[in-house]
């Protein structure tokens, strides 16, 4: 699916957390706010930190696909977006861009990084 975010990219998903067990278990990675468990559906936004290779090749093959063009023809926009993304840590400064606020608002360790409450499984790309 092609998005409004920078590039195209979509670095972000958005998770639908029904399970109150869970918002218990996020409460305290969310600044003990009791909404997170006061609430009965919390949505979660999660960023990707990193963009690589893999992620661009499955937006270009997308976007040859929408607009019945060559993957020769986009080249030039696959190079710009390699060489200011693959490797940096430019998804999370776009995501956060995008929603309204400064790259960098994160903090390490806590629901930006992919992880489960639990830490034991990373949520999907």
């Amino acid at each position: 699916m092609l998005s409004p975010s920078s590039y195209g990219l979509q670095p972000w998903k958005f998770v639908l957390i029904r399970n109150p067990e869970l918002r218990q278990q996020l409460r305290p990675h969310s600044w003990d706010q009791s909404q997170i468990t006061d609430c009965c559906e919390l949505v979660v936004f999660a960023g990707r930190r990193d963009i690589e290779q893999a992620d661009l090749d499955r937006l270009i093959e997308a976007t040859c696909q929408s607009r019945g063009l060559a993957p020769e023809q986009l080249g030039f926009y696959a190079d710009l977006m390699r060489r200011n993304l693959v490797g940096a840590r430019a998804a999370a400064s776009q995501c956060h861009r995008r929603m309204g606020g400064p790259a960098g608002l994160h903090r390490p360790g806590h629901l930006h990084d992919r992880r489960s409450a639990a830490g034991d499984r990373h949520l999907p790309d």
